[in-house]
């Protein structure tokens, strides 16, 4: 229904009119609300002398027509190929021309944001030639092996990826959080939802590549390996930590921290509710706002007086404090297990698709080039 009506929305917002609140998409009738909006140009109103802006399905559309002219580009509608043209009628040339494909520079920069987005560093290494042309190569990579995914899987991603942003959005507002909205740091990108979840639906279909030449029997024997060396020993923890320089607070002796975790174990003892004492007490910024707790973490990750109080401290039982570099621990662990297989599959496929990955660039890739054209 909604693409439907888009094709609708084309027409009217390069200057056709409406005479009433509803229109027609291919038969189906809906209903649109008109607006009387106001639109500034770099604070200068101007108004448009056709058409009116309206509401559907909660999205606020405008003539395309006027804010283009508007912007000083013309608009032309190419209906036999049912494409808006802003600005020159000719279509820019690629960044790269690859064996059954092209990259736009639109798609270029998108990509580079998009990694400036997972990892800000980058940033800093957009003005040197090396770096962009290794870029230009992942993207083309990424490009060709997507496809070669979905013609191994024809089911669509779209969900999943749906899934992975919204995931990823949570990430972000904890990592930075009070120091940048998601909004915020995409608009600085110029990038959007659609296209990070586009990327996100293009990593998927790469995976579905990259896995079809990985066996499990493979996979299980390093999983075996592995869990014989204690690799996979999970546990979930609470516990308070009583750091000796909390971060943006006064430093502490040992003598004072352990003095304070000597109170908190009392308090705890005596059958205060651990995850209230952890919000009131921890200096853990990671987990005070979760009860103290980390659930099923791997205690291979942690530092070595941390990962021995887990793993020998009886279940439930309040430990005494425990000194690490960062100050006293007070720890209680909920519950130990082992990852399994499946859970650990994934990370277990991670070196043989690198392995594939760098293959491919150093032996194939290089063939399926045609050109590139970096400016």
């Amino acid at each position: 229904m909604k693409d439907k009506f888009k094709g609708l929305v084309v027409g009217l917002c390069l200057g056709s009119l409406i005479a009433s609140s509803v229109a027609y998409a291919s038969g189906s009738q809906i209903e649109v609300y008109f607006k009387q909006l106001k639109y500034m140009f770099d604070g200068v109103e101007k108004k448009p002398t056709q058409g009116q802006g309206f509401i559907y399905d909660g999205t606020t559309y405008v003539p395309l027509r006027f804010v283009g002219e508007a912007l000083g580009k013309e608009v032309h509608w190419d209906d036999a190929n049912q494409t808006v043209w802003i600005g020159e009628q000719k279509i820019a040339d690629p960044v790269a021309v690859y064996k059954d494909g092209t990259i736009s520079q639109a798609e270029y920069d998108n990509f580079l944001a998009i990694m400036q987005l997972y990892n800000p560093a980058y940033s800093s290494s957009l003005t040197d030639p090396a770096f962009k042309k290794s870029m230009l190569n992942q993207e083309i990579t990424n490009k060709i092996i997507a496809e070669r995914g979905r013609a191994l899987d024809a089911i669509s991603y779209k969900d999943i990826a749906a899934q992975h942003l919204a995931q990823l959005k949570q990430d972000f507002a904890k990592a930075y959080s009070g120091q940048i909205t998601w909004e915020q740091r995409i608009s600085n990108l110029k990038l959007t939802d659609a296209i990070i979840q586009d990327n996100i639906e293009q990593s998927l279909y790469d995976n579905v590549f990259w896995k079809s030449h990985i066996t499990d029997s493979s996979l299980r024997d390093d999983y075996m390996k592995k869990l014989q060396n204690h690799e996979y020993n999970l546990a979930t923890v609470s516990h308070i930590l009583i750091a000796l320089k909390p971060a943006g607070g006064t430093e502490r002796t040992k003598e004072e921290a352990l003095k304070i975790a000597n109170e908190v174990i009392m308090k705890l003892k005596n059958g205060e509710d651990f995850a209230a004492l952890a919000k009131q007490y921890s200096d853990d910024a990671g987990s005070k706002d979760n009860g103290g707790q980390y659930v099923k973490a791997n205690v291979n990750g942690w530092i070595p007086e941390f990962k021995q109080a887990v793993v020998s401290l009886p279940l439930n039982q309040i430990s005494e404090p425990v000194l690490t570099q960062f100050g006293y621990h007070i720890i209680r662990v909920d519950a130990r297990s082992t990852a399994t297989f499946e859970e650990q599959k994934d990370a277990l496929s991670e070196p043989y698709i690198a392995k594939e990955y760098q293959d491919f660039t150093a032996k194939e890739l290089p063939g399926l080039i045609i050109s590139t054209n970096l400016k």
